[in-house]
């Protein structure tokens, strides 16, 4: 893989939005399996959305997001949270991780 000289938005590398679209081709499927941790990362989403949630709260508490941005946040991630639990969320290991979805 060879940096990409063209734009950000050009080769394969475009098709994997959290490879930053530095090179002009696609990992090798054999890196894509050995770091992929959505297999992993679904079990903890619960845990994940709490963390994220206390995170948005203590922002808030100390000034740098408001109230209503933290409350926007917990809500946005609750409702992620029932899509979760609905079977409604669609997991692609192409995405990476919980994160990308």
């Amino acid at each position: 893989m060879s940096p990409s000289s063209s734009s950000p938005q050009s080769g394969d590398a475009a098709q994997s939005p959290s490879r930053s679209r530095v090179f002009d081709q696609a990992a090798d499927q054999r890196v894509e399996k050995f770091t992929e941790s959505i297999s992993f990362d679904k079990r903890l989403y619960a845990h994940d959305i709490r963390g994220s949630i206390a995170h948005a709260r203590m922002l808030a508490s100390v000034g740098i997001l408001t109230g209503d941005e933290a409350e926007q946040i917990a809500t946005t991630l609750t409702a992620i949270g029932t899509r979760i639990e609905n079977g409604q969320m669609e997991y692609r290991n192409s995405l990476e991780d919980i994160h990308m979805h």
